[in-house]
């Protein structure tokens, strides 16, 4: 009688949304969070909102601290670099003179609040400078 047998399988392994590996391109990408904001009262809404390298080159999605959608196809090719959502905080939000890289991003913000825009500055990054700062 032959011996019969199962092939053996490796239990799945989730990557979290922290992070993004492609193989046989060569890139890695991390949550790119906003960490620093100036300017209006508003602007601290946005911290934590973080952007996300998409599989297409040089192009970012634009996220909530709770991994909600609100911009997406943000291409470092365009210049200038900016982009709109509505209703986050109940807000319309306008980022200008948006750069990004591998690891960190900055620009300009405006939004609709208390019918005066308020406007002011952001600052975003991976945390690895911390990291590296902290020993890890």
């Amino acid at each position: 009688m032959p011996a019969c047998f199962a092939p053996t399988h490796k239990p799945l392994r989730l990557r979290s949304p922290e992070t993004i590996t492609q193989k046989g391109e060569g890139f890695m990408s991390d949550k790119i969070k906003i960490d620093k904001t100036r300017g209006g009262n508003s602007g601290s809404d946005l911290k934590g909102c973080y952007f996300l390298a998409t599989t297409t080159a040089n192009c970012y999605d634009f996220y909530d601290k709770n991994n909600n959608l609100l911009a997406s196809n943000i291409c470092t090719t365009t210049s200038p670099l900016g982009f709109s959502f509505n209703n986050f905080e109940g807000l319309d939000w306008t980022f200008t003179n948006v750069l990004i890289s591998a690891d960190t991003a900055s620009g300009d913000w405006e939004n609709n609040e208390n019918a005066q825009e308020e406007v002011g500055t952001w600052e975003a990054g991976t945390g690895e400078d911390e990291a590296a700062a902290a020993g890890r």
